[in-house]
Formats: C-alpha cells, structure tokens, sequence
C-alpha cells in the first residue's frame, strides 16, 4: 500500500513539474515577443518621418494583434486616455500624433490606429 502511494505522489509531481515547466516557457515566449514591441519613442519617429499608415503598419508586422491590454500597459504604461465603452486606449505620442488601440472582448488587441491629433 505504502510502495503504490509513493508511485502515485511521484506521478502527480512528475505531471505537476511538467504543467510548471510548460507555463514558465510560455511566460518566458510572451516576454521575449514583448521585447518585440516598438517602444512608443520609435512609433512616434516612423510617425514623423515616414506617415502615421507607415507606423501602423510596423506594429501589425511586429504582430500587435497577439498581445493583450495588459502586455500594452506593461510595456507602454498607462494610457494617455480610455473609452470605456469603445475598449479603446490612446496614447498621446506628441503633439501631432496619436496611437489608438482597440481590444475585442477577451482585451486582445483588435486593431491599432496611428492618427493625427485634432
């Protein structure tokens, strides 16, 4: 009895490493693409130097639509404003531009604007 309650404490560690193993890759695969993520700074150049469509566009190639609210907020911090209602964030990037982000309903990231400030 003593010998099959060790074999089944040793498979529950065994399944258990291997879910904590699996997570921790995952975690480590989202930090890594985060790094990815251009820096508002450099949005805000393409912005100037090559259109507000071209800076759009960059942040869809560098797969802006896999990241969540909350990746956005780490990496770019808190939003210069939020509708509510819309699920959408801007972030003020100067004078001249804006960065709209929507999210569908799971806060991924739905569609990303790069505008003009009115």
């Amino acid at each position: 009895m003593k010998k099959r309650l060790l074999i089944v404490a040793g498979v529950i560690l065994v399944v258990a490493l291997a879910f904590g193993m699996g997570f921790w890759k995952e975690a480590q695969a989202t930090n890594q693409k985060m790094e990815h993520i251009l820096d508002l700074s450099r949005i805000l150049t393409l912005a100037e130097n090559r259109g507000s469509d071209w800076a759009a566009d960059e942040l869809m190639i560098n797969e802006i639509e896999t990241f969540s609210k909350k990746n956005l907020y780490k990496k770019w911090g808190n939003p210069t404003e939020s509708a509510e209602g819309a699920k959408e964030d801007i972030w003020i990037l100067s004078e001249q531009f804006r960065l709209i982000v929507d999210y569908d309903e799971h806060e991924r990231v739905e569609s990303v604007k790069v505008v003009p400030s009115t």
